[in-house]
């Protein structure tokens, strides 16, 4: 979602009286955004703590395969070659980059 106030830039130009210029300052409605998801976040994993690994983990891979599937075309060879090795941290950056 863009913002507003400073379409996705993160800053918006204000009025100076002090110093009698335009100045950049960070969008209020950005950083209260950032907040709130940040808060979001932090219930979240707080719920999730008292799953079960299996559970998280498989809620995990779902999305994961979901994703690729959606964004890359349903290229899966990323996702089979980390299996293949059993590179845990691929799978993780995988899922950030998507």
């Amino acid at each position: 979602m863009e913002c507003n106030e400073c379409n996705g830039t993160g800053w918006i130009k204000t009025w100076s009286h002090g110093h009698d210029v335009m100045m950049r300052e960070q969008c209020y409605v950005c950083m209260a955004n950032e907040k709130h998801m940040q808060d979001l976040i932090l219930e979240v994993s707080k719920m999730l703590a008292s799953i079960s690994k299996q559970r998280l983990a498989k809620a995990f891979a779902t999305k994961l395969i979901d994703l690729t599937d959606r964004f890359c075309a349903s290229d899966f060879s990323n996702v089979e070659m980390a299996i293949k090795n059993k590179d845990v941290e691929t799978i993780f950056m995988s899922m950030e980059v998507i």
